[in-house]
């Protein structure tokens, strides 16, 4: 009886130990498995989180950036099929949320344009994701018709306008962009974990728990030496008795039950009975008298108890060993987490990194840093952030990443980067080609190390390395971990750079917006804001403002003459004169082009606040116009410029900012119908006088195309013998309404609204018309015409005249070119270049208004000028003024140095003619001789039948 209950105790202990060893095999498998999905889920989580900050980092984001960051993303992650954009579109309260842009594994895009708000359930998930600012899990079905799982799940994220989420619902509502989403097929997620255990046989549920404690199953797998499923038959339900392991993984909240179980159909985990104890039972019944065969039985007992536990304690060992790798995992991937976290929120790209850093110490890690590789001729490595037990390690690294033989670019830092692969060196003891640094990490505890490469576009720019403590640190699951902590984190660098680069774009849009790049000076948008608040304070306090609108005369001229680079360094000039001319309180602000405006204010004192500005302006008025009178150096030439001022006031004027503008401006336009040069203030009928100016200007329109304008002639006489020796053509206009109107009022309506260009053509074409008919009746002169500047502007003039006296069949000699001596000095390249060309073919050059202007005498003497004709001005009181008398002979003389002809402007007394003679002027017209007349009456004039006055008798 003893030997039965012993050989019966011995049967107990084998079947019980085989049933704990089978049961600790599957429990290993099962948690093994468990950790994967979880880890697999979180990564998937973290690729959405990825993607959000993708479109934070951006305003836009074009379809192929989509796929491009999409399709790396959709390849690494087998259980991933679909990402999705969708911007949030409609009003606040009646939100839509189309698919804008999709990346899915089959190219599917079945779903763009879709509104998935429509779906309940997706709305509400939505909304939960919107107001709660966090990822949002669902499981329905799935929305790609290519799918054929059962169920998918949704990972749901919010995308804010801004860098941070806001801090209540309202706001986070108000700024919404929209959403990001992930799908993810939970079957394929459990067929990889089961694909590792097709010796073994384990099948694996997914469940989802409900809000009642109920649970619906959403996936199934089991190891494929498990017989299959007949068709159609639905997946068993998870066993409630026997091996099962559960274990619950949340995410986006919600909860998902894992449970796994030997699969049905094999035998791997079953315990199998031992036939031993059986054979010894029934020997101890035949041999119960044999003492011997009793201490036999025992003893054998003994030595298979014992190999039963030495096998217990190596498969014990093995856990344990497992344990740890799982810890190491357990590690790295906590690590992900909080580090994904900082990726979100982070505003600073050197906190980021100096927070991984601390993160990867904070769990379990000694060291770590990141370097950048700097792009010298040395490729040295910058350690940029360092947290850990450092002791001036990373001082000394003295890193490269140059490919030089026994150089310091050849250890797993400079390796990384150069090659764009993980380093890991298991044991830093006896780890080759880390000579350079082993004692001083062995020294402080650093026994391995990964070198992951951070990389941007196929390349490294960067480098993060990681040390444990502890040798053979880095297993394969941990490395394949930390490569996308890398991958994130090179992500997040690059979104920072470009949120960076953004951000500063859009600041400087923004300057560009208010201030002017030319000038540096505010715009008229700061200008309005600035005078609106003055007004406010005015209106407050009884006080006066007043808004000066500055305008160049004649600016136009520099651009279409020397060009806009010459214009636009001008206005810079300008722009620091009238700075350093503000009295301190004043707004200079540039409008456009050549304008400027300054906003005067007026202090609240006890005396008349109007009173006060009108006199603090006119003051500033006559500085402003001092200021500008001293000459401009443009590439070496001295540019004289003047300028028109037009001024409003508060409150005369208006209560407007807009109003006081366009006050300022026609009282501009008075200033300048006024002869330039000088300032006005509104008044009331300014505005009448602007209307009459754009009346004039369509009208003009209509004269050049309906034949309303005419020539007239006024004689060229030499003045010691009083003969008619040439003409010089005037355009004159008869306005049906108006009547005749002076060509002082049409020509700078002209000048200014692009119409010298045909009005010169058509003055040029009927002179040379003119001139040709005289010709053919016997009639010999010559004809001059006037040639604005702004005409060089608006093409080749040398060109146009050289075809119209063609036409005309004309020698060049006949013709004669006026320009202003103004326009001469202000341009130094273009229009002296044309004004050669034209001497060059022949015609005769003159300089018209001579002495109005600041030129400079070595100028005058090297342009290829045949005639200098004195201006009007000086010789009407030559006779009465010493000064112009003065003038009117240098300017005779100062043309017979030249060797040029001079020719006196505005006679009209015998007295005048008879001083020019004397002076030795050689030629001279005006009303004295004869008013400017038509064709017909210049050829009476010619063949005698009006004769010219005599000349004075000589005294």
């Amino acid at each position: 009886m003893l030997s039965m209950a012993g050989f019966w105790q011995a049967t107990h202990i084998s079947r019980q130990a085989e049933e704990d060893r089978m049961t600790g095999a599957f429990l290993l498998d099962a948690s093994d498995r468990f950790e994967m999905v979880g880890r697999e889920l979180d990564r998937s989580a973290g690729a959405v989180h990825a993607l959000r900050n993708f479109f934070m980092a951006s305003r836009e984001v074009s379809d192929e950036e989509f796929r491009t960051f999409g399709q790396p993303v959709l390849d690494r992650r087998p259980e991933l099929h679909a990402l999705f954009w969708m911007p949030a579109e409609g009003t606040i309260d009646a939100p839509r949320f189309p698919v804008r842009q999709v990346a899915t594994k089959d190219g599917s895009t079945l779903l763009l344009g879709q509104d998935l708000a429509t779906e309940p359930d997706l709305r509400a998930a939505l909304e939960r994701s919107r107001d709660g600012g966090e990822l949002v899990a669902i499981l329905r079905p799935p929305l790609c018709s290519r799918i054929r799982e059962q169920l998918c799940q949704l990972l749901i994220l919010p995308v804010y306008a801004g860098a941070y989420d806001p801090a209540d619902v309202g706001t986070r509502r108000a700024s919404l962009r929209g959403f990001v989403m992930a799908g993810i097929l939970p079957a394929k997620l459990l067929h990889q974990a089961v694909a590792g255990l097709e010796k073994r046989g384990v099948s694996l549920w997914l469940m989802e728990r409900g809000g009642e404690g109920e649970a619906r199953l959403v996936a199934h797998q089991r190891a494929r030496l498990a017989a299959p499923l007949p068709p159609g038959l639905p997946p068993p339900p998870p066993p409630t008795e026997g091996r099962r392991l559960e274990k619950v993984h949340a995410i986006g909240g919600q909860a998902l039950i894992l449970i796994a179980a030997p699969a049905a159909g094999t035998d791997h985990y079953r315990a199998e009975r031992p036939a031993w104890p059986w054979l010894v039972l029934a020997g101890g019944l035949f041999l119960t008298l044999l003492a011997f065969f009793h201490l036999r039985s025992l003893h054998r007992h003994a030595l298979g108890q014992d190999a039963l536990n030495r096998e217990l304690e190596a498969e014990i060992g093995r856990h344990r060993l497992h344990e740890r790798e799982l810890e190491k995992v357990g590690r790295a991937l906590q690590l992900i987490r909080t580090s994904n976290h900082d990726l979100i929120h982070a505003d600073d790209e050197h906190r980021l990194l100096q927070r991984v850093c601390g993160n990867a110490v904070a769990h379990g890690y000694r060291l770590a840093w990141v370097g950048f590789a700097e792009q010298d001729e040395a490729r040295g490595v910058r350690v940029v952030a360092v947290a850990g037990h450092d002791e001036g390690y990373t001082d000394g690294l003295a890193l490269s990443w140059a490919d030089v033989p026994r150089g310091r670019g050849r250890g797993p830092a400079g390796t990384a980067i150069r090659t764009g692969t993980t380093c890991v060196l298991g044991d830093l003891a006896v780890a080759p080609g880390f000579d350079p640094w082993r004692e001083a990490a062995l020294l402080r505890g650093y026994q391995a190390l990964a070198c992951l490469p951070l990389m941007e576009g196929g390349t490294a720019f960067g480098v993060l390395c990681i040390y444990a403590a502890e040798a053979g640190a880095f297993d394969a699951g941990e490395i394949d971990l930390l490569k996308e902590l890398a991958l994130d984190l090179a992500f997040g660098i690059s979104a920072l750079r470009t949120r960076h680069e953004h951000a500063v774009m859009e600041a400087q849009l923004e300057h560009q917006a208010y201030y002017d790049e030319l000038t540096g000076l505010p715009r008229r948008a700061v200008f309005v804001r600035e005078v609106g608040t003055a007004l406010e304070r005015a209106r407050a306090h009884g006080g006066a403002l007043a808004v000066m609108l500055v305008d160049l005369d004649n600016f136009k001229l520099i651009n279409d003459t020397r060009g806009h680079p010459a214009g636009d360094a001008l206005l810079r000039d300008v722009a620091a004169r009238l700075r350093g001319a503000m009295p301190e309180g004043a707004l200079l602000a540039r409008l456009s082009g050549d304008k400027f405006l300054i906003l005067l204010t007026c202090p609240e004192v006890e005396a008349d606040p109007i009173e006060i500005i009108i006199e603090r302006v006119a003051g500033r008025a006559r500085a402003i116009l001092r200021i500008l009178e001293a000459p401009f150096l443009l590439s070496g030439a001295e540019i004289y410029m003047r300028a028109s001022i037009g001024i409003s006031r508060f409150p005369d004027h208006s209560e407007n900012v807009d109003d006081l503008i366009r006050h300022a401006d026609a009282a501009l336009y008075l200033a300048k119908t006024c002869g330039r040069n000088g300032y006005r203030f509104y008044s009331s009928d300014i505005s009448a006088r602007q209307q009459r100016r754009l009346d004039l200007e369509g009208r003009l329109h209509r004269a050049l195309a309906g034949g309303e304008l005419h020539l007239l002639y006024q004689p060229i006489v030499e003045l010691a013998s009083g003969r008619m020796v040439g003409v010089e053509a005037l355009a004159r206009w008869r306005d049906p309404e108006r009547g005749m109107i002076s060509p002082a009022e049409f020509i700078p309506v002209a000048e200014d609204s692009g119409l010298i260009k045909p009005l010169g053509e058509w003055v040029v074409r009927e002179a040379c018309r003119q001139l040709a008919a005289w010709r053919a009746g016997g009639m010999e002169t010559k004809v001059a015409v006037n040639l604005s500047v702004r005409q060089f502007g608006q093409g080749d003039v040398v060109e146009m005249v050289e075809r119209m006296a063609r036409e005309a069949g004309l020698p060049p000699a006949l013709i004669e070119l006026e320009v202003t001596e103004s326009a001469m000095m202000l341009e130094t390249g273009e229009l002296e270049a044309q004004v050669r060309r034209m001497a060059e073919a022949g015609f005769s050059i003159s300089l018209d208004d001579f002495g109005t202007g600041f030129s400079s005498l070595s100028r005058i003497a090297e342009l290829p000028i045949h005639v200098l004709k004195v201006d009007k001005s000086f010789v009407d009181e030559m006779l009465t003024d010493r000064t112009r008398w003065a003038i009117v002979n240098t300017v005779i003389q100062f043309a017979s140095h030249l060797g040029v002809h001079s020719l006196a402007e505005g006679i009209e007394t015998a007295e005048q003619w008879a001083e020019l003679h004397r002076l030795g002027c050689q030629y001279g017209q005006g009303y004295h001789f004869r008013r400017p007349s038509p064709a017909e009456d210049v050829e009476q004039i010619w063949r005698g039948g009006q004769p010219l006055p005599s000349a004075p008798a000589e005294g």
